[in-house]
């Protein structure tokens, strides 16, 4: 009897086994919870230093850059003199830059010099940095020079390199009020440094002439100092500091 218990028994946890691992099998495999699916990375545009945007940008991306770079686009008529022009661009990439950097395309100068100081002024509170430099530029004119640095100085920090061209032009006019050519030429020196090449050529007639090499070097002490102090109010002002090189032309030589 005893033999036969045990037997019986056997087999019935055989059979208990058997029956859980068939349920094991047809259970479905407890999921992990590991939060949302990855999203999936938008694709970059790749700027080339000498033409448009190439790679993957998007449709609408690509169709912005375009129209960027027609408002800044060198006019054909002048293209023997797009080397020296400011605020023209000969590539996409170039456009680009001008236009983060606070430079006027043709159609903004024409339409900012005709509005009135109110209207800058409404745009200027608004942190329209090209506004801003517009109304600098006109409160100079009005002979209010000191207040109309000021303003210009104020689109600098908020990243206009622009600005700086402004302040030396008005700098470096005897008939100015505010004529002072040593910070002038500085104005242009502090461009260059915060990457528009072109900003050499100005400088570069400014200084041709010079009683002494001893003036070159005071500008460029003035303009360190220059540096220096954008630097801090940039941190002041909670701006982020930005150094992007002016993209090349293609070799005029």
């Amino acid at each position: 009897m005893k033999k036969i218990a045990i037997a019986v028994a056997f087999v019935a946890v055989t059979v208990i086994a058997f029956w859980i691992g068939r349920q094991s099998e047809q259970a479905p495999a407890p999921t992990v919870d590991s939060g949302p699916p990855p999203i999936a990375a938008a694709p970059t545009a790749i700027a080339s230093p000498d033409g448009p945007n190439v790679g993957g940008a998007p449709p609408a991306e690509s169709a912005s850059s375009d129209a960027v770079f027609r408002a800044y686009k060198c006019p054909d008529s002048n293209a023997d003199k797009c080397e020296y022009m400011l605020g023209a661009a000969t590539s996409a990439a170039e456009a680009q830059w001008l236009e983060r950097m606070g430079y006027p395309t043709a159609a903004q100068t024409e339409e900012f010099s005709k509005m009135p100081l109110s209207e800058l002024k409404r745009l200027s509170d608004a942190k329209n940095n090209v506004a801003t430099v517009f109304y600098g530029k006109k409160l100079v004119e009005a002979g209010q020079g000191l207040i109309g640095l000021g303003v210009m100085q104020q689109a600098a920090v908020r990243g206009s390199i622009y600005a700086n061209h402004v302040m030396a032009e008005a700098l470096l006019d005897k008939n100015s009020g505010v004529s002072d050519p040593i910070e002038g030429k500085a104005r242009l020196r502090l461009a260059y440094l915060l990457g528009d090449w072109k900003a050499s050529y100005p400088l570069s007639s400014s200084l041709a002439g010079s009683a002494a090499p001893l003036e070159v070097g005071i500008v460029d002490r003035r303009a360190m100092r220059l540096y220096e102090g954008l630097l801090s109010a940039k941190y002041r002002e909670h701006v982020p500091v930005v150094f992007a090189v002016r993209p090349t032309s293609p070799d005029p030589l």
